[in-house]
């Protein structure tokens, strides 16, 4: 057999078999790769009206609709008084097709139009819905959308590190499987989860 040279040895590689030059190796060099695309909302936005109207950035790329629209909202607001007609702006958002790999996309994570931090649990704040009936509540991803979990007995205090407590909990619950985290018995497990003993991830 022909010793293949480095080159030849690159080409040969391509398709089986490995260590001979055929036809399915140079096929192989023409496939084209596919041009990945995903759907995005682009954030539009004009400044003054009429012939004073001058589009001003429509290349901010959201994943997320809800996102986008926030966006779209929050940035036409004005604060003080403002009579001049080429302050008022207009914004909106439009589907677009972009090659996720050239395009700066941002994920922001939205619930109900407002940002938030997702897996990161912290109390349920005087005022807020489901204060007085749970302790806390934590963000997750639900598929597409963001969804809110809310877990705890707000009069029950936790006391992880006594360690009869923590075995008692984490057996009523079944927390060695805790289930998704789209469900509260997750974050509950885990609020009972002891650095000793790291059974949930």
């Amino acid at each position: 057999m022909t010793k293949l040279s480095k080159g030849q040895k690159k080409i040969a590689a391509k398709a089986a078999p490995k260590n001979k030059i055929t036809g399915a190796d140079f096929k192989k060099m023409k496939k084209k790769k596919k041009w990945r695309v995903v759907h995005v909302f682009a954030l539009v936005l004009y400044i003054g009206i009429a012939n004073d109207r001058k589009l001003v950035s429509d290349d901010m790329l959201f994943r997320k609709l809800e996102a986008c629209n926030y966006y779209a909202r929050e940035i036409v607001r004005r604060y003080g008084y403002h009579s001049n007609t080429k302050d008022f702006g207009v914004a909106y958002c439009v589907p677009r097709l972009v090659d996720p790999d050239k395009a700066r996309i941002y994920w922001m994570a939205t619930y109900k139009g407002k940002s938030v931090t997702l897996n990161k649990p912290r109390r349920i704040a005087k005022g807020e819905t489901s204060h007085g009936k749970k302790k806390s509540v934590v963000y997750v991803t639900d598929g597409d959308r963001v969804k809110r979990v809310t877990f705890g007995d707000p009069n029950m205090k936790i006391k992880k590190n006594q360690k009869g407590r923590r075995s008692n909990f984490r057996a009523r619950h079944n927390c060695d499987n805790p289930g998704p985290k789209t469900k509260a018995r997750y974050w509950s497990c885990r609020a009972w989860w002891y650095e000793r003993e790291k059974n949930i991830t």
